[in-house]
């Protein structure tokens, strides 16, 4: 009797429950929901009599959240958030299941999107790495500050790649030289095989760094590339260029030639001939009677210009005014003149004394012969 009455009592309050707000209470005489529950629930025919965690939900089947067929144990159309760790044994496709994607704990088939690994400052990384042990290697962080994959190797940070399959470390050899991971290259292990063809410039080259007499050059030199543009010159000749052609050799000169341009402007050698010659020693001669009148200028010829033994004939000097003599002004002067000034003459001397013009017998100069 009292289990009658106290089933027509609970079902009188959820009667009542139901009918004044439209909501199922199960345990819950003011239930805030549709459909609330207070305390756990189990669902499915092997679940029913198996009891749920306290508070809890145990479900045997399949359940759809926004859907209404659902193809795995929870089925979710929309975004699933966490505040914390989401645990599987299995693993995590994000796609369609394959034979492929059933061998990797994870997986994506997205193809417009990437994956993060946690980025951490380098601070952050080591503050990190103190809190790890030998049991967290393999743990795996982006080092923001140097830009780069490091992992956890049990003792410290390591970028991803050193180690084994890595970088090799130690001392480097074969063309190498130094050690990893800052090997250098061996003096002379750069032939020309490991030379990319047409990648050395004039900037790789040092100065003097190309002896052309050893023989390391072979062809011709273009003269764009700053050759010749022509094989072997024949000794003592000369090149010039006309500024687009291979070089231009001239003919082959003999003792004492000079270059000079010829009628086309292009430089040949020639003998020098005529007034002036020149001798292999470069010495220069104006050849015998080639100074004429015609090339001596006028008023040019002074007194040191003639020898003091040139003995001038007289036929040389040119005629002068009839019954003139010549004479000496006392300043190296000479001129022509029909008189002489008594000055300019010697005083006598003798029987007869003074000047020319005025002059006496000596006395006693008169003797008994004269």
């Amino acid at each position: 009797m009292k289990k009658f009455l106290s089933l027509n009592i609970s079902l009188i309050l959820f009667i009542y429950s139901f009918s004044q707000s439209g909501r199922v209470g199960i345990g819950e005489s003011n239930p805030g929901s549709k459909g609330s529950i207070k305390g756990n629930l189990s669902v499915g025919s092997s679940y029913s009599s198996v009891p749920a965690p306290p508070d809890g939900a145990i479900i045997q089947g399949r359940t759809g959240i926004g859907k209404t067929n659902p193809d795995e144990k929870l089925d979710v159309v929309g975004n699933v958030k966490a505040s914390d760790k989401v645990i599987g044994t299995r693993g995590f496709i994000a796609g369609s299941v394959t034979a492929d994607t059933a061998k990797a704990v994870f997986s994506t088939d997205v193809t417009n999107k990437g994956f993060y690994i946690p980025r951490l400052t380098t601070t952050q990384k080591n503050a990190l790495g103190a809190t790890l042990s030998v049991s967290n290697k393999g743990l795996l962080v982006y080092d923001l500050d140097n830009n780069r994959t490091d992992f956890w190797d049990g003792d410290s940070w390591e970028p991803v790649g050193i180690g084994a399959g890595g970088p090799p470390t130690g001392a480097a050899g074969g063309a190498l030289t130094g050690t990893y991971p800052n090997p250098g290259i061996a003096t002379g292990a750069v032939t020309t095989t490991q030379i990319l063809d047409g990648t050395i410039t004039s900037a790789d080259m040092g100065p003097n760094s190309v002896d052309l007499s050893s023989g390391v050059v072979t062809n011709i030199l273009p003269v764009n590339r700053g050759g010749t543009g022509i094989g072997n010159v024949p000794a003592n000749r000369m090149l010039y260029g006309d500024g687009t052609n291979p070089l231009i050799q001239t003919n082959t000169p003999s003792a004492g030639q000079v270059i000079v341009a010829n009628s086309s402007a292009n430089p040949t050698f020639q003998t020098l001939s005529g007034d002036v010659t020149i001798n292999s020693s470069a010495v220069t001669t104006i050849s015998n009677d080639a100074v004429t009148s015609a090339k001596i200028l006028d008023g040019t010829i002074v007194n040191a210009d003639i020898s003091n033994t040139a003995a001038i004939s007289r036929g040389k000097i040119a005629a002068g005014t009839p019954n003139h003599i010549v004479i000496n002004d006392g300043s190296g002067n000479l001129s022509s003149t029909a008189t002489v000034p008594v000055s300019n003459l010697p005083n006598l001397a003798g029987d007869v004394t003074g000047l020319i013009n005025s002059n006496t017998i000596t006395n006693d100069a008169v003797t008994s012969p004269k």
